[in-house]
């Protein structure tokens, strides 16, 4: 019989981890106050009183700002790294270690949209991955065989306060999760499951996607030539289901959902960029929001075979 681990704990918060620096700012600036005021002996006291205490307000206010746009939470097994929702949105990267690079895709997503983000890195160890955005382990499994261990369920339950807490337990109005998958038989393929998504808002983002795909291309000329299956016109490999059954797309607590599948070859350093616009203008077309600046720099779907050694749970 195979015994339940002993869950992790909790262990602190980080906030800024620039907050030592701005300590150091304006203590350094107190001091340089404290030093002149004795070279001074005329100059009033009071004066340099208020002028102290104002340059110990400027350093203790440019903490609290960098402080409570981005927040670090560290955890016996990963950490979580959070910014508050903009406009209702968070982009999330609850892989972001074992999916590679899309800690850093989904905060250059959440920089080109001006919306939130909350990024889990760690987790994992090999096969034995813990899945936070649901509370089970393991990586390519179905949802039935997936394990439902105490520990998974602690760190699934922090990710969902996590983004409660960024959106101020208010309902997104769209929640993006950003996956890698690396499947041969997929190569090229981004492939996006949804809750909330119409057949017609499907078809026009279907019809949308080259044009996207030219920009990512402007940014990058060898831009790999993706392919785009998204729901629920198209029959995806990669449907989200255990997160849709017991995960947080199950929780409702998003007017809509975006679930993608990322090739690598679209998750390389060299790519990122392109892919970061390419993913903002699908999430922006998506709510109608106002096309993106990529910057002055400068297709059909192919059916492939639906087998492959990817999960179609993430």
């Amino acid at each position: 019989m195979i015994s339940r681990p002993a869950p992790y704990s909790l262990l602190r918060k980080v906030g800024n981890r620039c907050m030592s620096c701005n300590e150091k700012f304006y203590r350094k600036n107190i001091d340089s106050v404290t030093t002149f005021s004795k070279r001074d002996m005329g100059c009033d006291r009071i004066g340099f009183s208020a002028l102290r205490l104002s340059v110990v307000m400027l350093g203790i206010a440019w903490s609290f700002q960098s402080a409570v746009a981005r927040e670090r939470f560290e955890h016996a097994f990963g950490d979580f790294e959070t910014q508050s929702a903009k406009q209702g949105i968070i982009i999330a990267a609850p892989h972001g270690t074992y999916d590679i690079h899309t800690d850093v895709l989904a905060k250059d997503v959440a920089r080109v949209l001006g919306a939130g983000y909350i990024v889990a890195r760690g987790f994992s160890s090999g096969a034995s991955r813990v899945n936070v955005n649901r509370p089970t382990e393991g990586a390519g499994r179905t949802c039935e065989h997936e394990r439902r261990t105490e520990r998974a369920r602690g760190v699934y339950d922090h990710y969902v306060r996590l983004v409660g807490k960024s959106c101020n337990g208010k309902t997104l109005r769209l929640y993006v999760e950003i996956h890698g998958h690396t499947s041969l038989a997929f190569l090229n393929r981004l492939e996006i499951a949804t809750t909330g998504i119409t057949m017609e808002e499907a078809r026009q983002l279907k019809e949308q996607f080259p044009a996207f795909l030219s920009q990512a291309k402007a940014l990058y000329p060898a831009y790999p030539e993706l392919a785009l299956r998204v729901e629920p016109i198209d029959k995806v490999f990669f449907g989200a289901g255990c997160n849709k059954k017991i995960g947080y797309i199950s929780t409702g607590q998003m007017d809509r959902a975006l679930h993608m599948e990322i090739p690598r070859s679209a998750r390389t350093p060299k790519t990122l960029e392109a892919t970061a616009a390419l993913v903002s203008a699908i999430v922006r077309a998506t709510m109608n929001l106002d096309e993106p600046d990529f910057g002055s720099r400068k297709k059909k779907n192919p059916e492939a075979d639906e087998k492959s050694a990817g999960s179609r749970t993430r």
